[in-house]
């Protein structure tokens, strides 16, 4: 679907947009970028991907998912959270949804084009996100799939800012009494979520520290040179390693708390959290940021959707 069916393209400029390049693609679906007819306005069109190989059932719950993770939005109100225009149906029957376009790179992307990056930046970035956490968590909404591919960085004069998109928790619906398909980020999934058990406070606050050694150390906190070694790394009792110059400070003392494997264990106050993570003094964290280019080229942080049929 890398060329977009002239069909669809005629349905959505019916409906007032101009469909453009494709800008994104998940485990379920496709983004396109789209400009409002006769104005200035871009959004991100996001249309199902459904496998042709999937099963009845499959399929059926995929449609569901697409639909309940966009309809999620209608209850989201917080400014550091992509905002959701528009649901609906296509001719065909076939969701879609219609997003704010956010300008600017993923902080997967981000992070990759860095040479150095400032442990500053690293505090605003990554406690904007722990901020969205506080408010989701406060509602009772988990992400789920949080990693760097689902925070979007846009910078203005003065400072980053941060939106999250792809909430990505699911509880399966229609009457469906157990999951078909798995949802799953192996780098950044708690291992509970990678043992089966859906995700919670806990296990997004463990995501969130994942990705804040990353971006401390420029590498995957948890890696692999396969999908195995991954899922065995994340599943092992050893509790994530933080380099010791990291975990001498401060901020590894609190890492240690959200990253523990038994999540019995594990940090699950996410306001606690924040009022910790911003009292901290980023000024005197040591800065060891050295990027692994040949780990970045691996395709294993992506979210993998699997049928099991």
């Amino acid at each position: 679907m890398e060329n977009l069916n002239p069909n669809l393209k005629k349905e959505f400029l019916a409906k007032g947009y101009l469909i453009g390049d494709k800008i994104g693609e998940g485990g379920c679906s496709y983004i396109y970028k789209a400009q409002r007819i006769n104005t200035e306005i871009f959004v991100a069109i996001k249309l199902l991907k459904l496998p042709a190989s999937y099963g009845k059932l499959a399929k059926l719950e995929l449609i569901s998912y697409f639909k309940q993770s966009n309809a999620l939005y209608d209850s989201l109100h917080h400014s550091n959270i992509v905002v959701c225009f528009e649901n609906g149906e296509l001719l065909s029957g076939m969701p879609y949804a219609i997003f704010e376009y956010i300008p600017g790179k993923t902080l997967k992307q981000f992070l990759i084009l860095r040479t150095s990056i400032s442990p500053i930046v690293i505090a605003s970035i990554m406690g904007e996100v722990l901020k969205v956490l506080a408010y989701a968590h406060s509602i009772g909404v988990i992400h789920g799939d949080l990693k760097p591919h689902n925070i979007m960085i846009s910078r203005s004069v003065k400072a980053f800012h941060v939106k999250l998109i792809d909430f990505g928790f699911y509880k399966p619906l229609n009457g469906f009494e157990s999951s078909e398909l798995k949802f799953l980020s192996p780098q950044y999934n708690a291992p509970e979520q990678l043992s089966g058990n859906p995700p919670t406070c806990k296990s997004d606050l463990y995501s969130w520290g994942l990705i804040v050694l990353e971006c401390i150390t420029g590498k995957v906190a948890v890696s692999g040179h396969s999908m195995k070694d991954i899922y065995a790394n994340q599943l092992r009792a050893k509790d994530v390693d933080i380099p010791s110059d990291i975990k001498e400070h401060d901020l590894g003392y609190l890492l240690q708390k959200i990253l523990k494997k038994n999540r019995l264990e594990r940090f699950d106050d996410t306001r606690q959290l924040l009022k910790e993570f911003s009292s901290l003094d980023f000024s005197t964290l040591p800065n060891c940021f050295s990027l692994d280019r040949q780990a970045c080229r691996l395709n294993t942080d992506n979210t993998i959707l699997s049928a099991l049929e």
